[in-house]
């Protein structure tokens, strides 16, 4: 029998069945990383039937690939709602795999699983023990992670440190624990550079890309360009509540003509393409896209050595109270506005600029053509358990013993 063939109904034969969740396709590093993953597996998702539901109803800022169908839900946040609504969903789909990308749609996969012989993948974006509030929502996410985590039948990390978060402090099974990086198609960036960037810019400027949150660090940023051995603007692209305190900060400290924040841009590659280096400041990632996306354009980076994701990107690790280089960036030592001026300072010295110029796209390329393949075996491989434990014990010979998805 065909590893995926698959009959429904009546005997009437039809193409076997996926699901991809995720709570929208806003701006957002988890969102860009789906669709891109989705547009680099299209040939190998030929035989199926592609299904991408939306747990809620929002501007859909990427483009979903043509072959794939879209739900969306409308579940306006809720974590009930998501549960029951997808639950209907999928048991209407009747997908053989359903893949969930961020926390609550995670949630979500997991509790509609349950009683059903549906395979459960779950894609955890975040640093978990760093990315929700110490507060009693903060409390109530833990609690469901470390409840739902170990019932998926794969959790797939986006990066080290996530994995390590979820095994130590989640109880997340090692052994089904999967580490796979964002899929970042280099050649769509690259394409997307080409374009006119839409908003004005200063003629040297640093660039960067994120939601305008504490946690990103922005202010670290404002701070370090009087310290810069030379001068430059900077160009912020993102939305989010901390706008209003940025702003305040710049006119504070005298920097209004040489901040700029223009807002969410659709398409940032332009502005990114043309920065002098790309730097982030933040205090926890799960894997930043964007840093992967800096390399492919040949562009310097510059970021904070936090848990979890730049330093397997750059191959490094900042020292203590100072910025160190790693193979492909600069990396700096967390919510010290003076090392990450040095750490910039050190990105665009020569002939430290020019190596990362050179080596950034093959990175980013290897980091790309890795995730692609990674993420398929994982599908694969699951696929292959769900069809074989649906048949008789008889029918599998030893030579098919099922096997698991590549672990940390």
């Amino acid at each position: 029998m065909p590893l995926f063939a698959n009959e429904r109904g009546q005997g009437s034969p039809s193409r076997p069945r996926l699901a991809f969740i995720i709570n929208s396709l806003t701006a957002g590093g988890a969102e860009r990383a789906l669709v891109t993953l989705l547009a680099s597996l299209s040939s190998r998702l030929t035989p199926f039937e592609v299904h991408l539901v939306l747990l809620d109803e929002e501007p859909q800022l990427h483009r979903v690939p043509g072959f794939v169908t879209v739900h969306v839900l409308d579940c306006r946040g809720s974590i009930a709602t998501s549960v029951i609504r997808l639950r209907r969903l999928l048991r209407s789909l009747d997908p053989e795999l359903a893949l969930s990308f961020i926390n609550r749609s995670n949630y979500a996969n997991v509790v509609a699983a349950i009683g059903t012989d549906r395979g459960c993948v779950i894609s955890q974006r975040n640093h978990t023990s760093r990315y929700f509030p110490r507060n009693a929502e903060g409390m109530v996410h833990r609690a469901l992670v470390r409840w739902l985590y170990p019932r998926a039948d794969a959790v797939i990390a986006v990066s080290d440190g996530v994995a390590e978060d979820l095994v130590a402090c989640f109880g997340a099974p090692r052994e089904r624990m999967s580490v796979i990086h964002n899929v970042t198609g280099r050649e769509d960036i690259e394409r997307a550079a080409e374009e006119p960037p839409g908003v004005d810019l200063p003629a040297r400027y640093l660039v960067a890309i994120g939601a305008l949150v504490p946690g990103k660090g922005f202010d670290l940023l404002v701070r370090a360009l009087p310290l810069l051995p030379t001068a430059h603007d900077l160009v912020i692209l993102g939305e989010g509540p901390e706008r209003e305190n940025l702003a305040a900060l710049v006119a504070e400290l005298g920097f209004s003509g040489r901040v700029r924040m223009p807002g969410h841009l659709r398409n940032p590659y332009p502005v990114l393409k043309g920065a002098e280096a790309l730097v982030a400041a933040s205090y926890s990632e799960g894997y930043p896209n964007v840093l992967v996306e800096a390399l492919a354009l040949g562009r310097p980076v510059v970021s904070t050595d936090c848990p979890a994701g730049p330093a397997e990107i750059l191959e490094g690790h900042a020292s203590e109270g100072a910025p160190a280089l790693g193979r492909y960036g600069v990396l700096s030592p967390m919510g010290d506005f003076r090392a990450l001026a040095e750490a910039i300072g050190l990105a665009l010295a020569e002939p430290n600029r020019a190596r990362f110029s050179a080596l950034g796209p093959g990175r980013a390329t290897e980091l790309g053509d890795r995730a692609t393949e990674e993420y398929w075996r994982v599908i694969e491989a699951h696929l292959r358990m769900k069809r074989r434990s649906a048949e008789p014990a008889h029918a599998l010979s030893s030579a098919e013993a099922p096997g698991g998805p590549a672990g940390t």
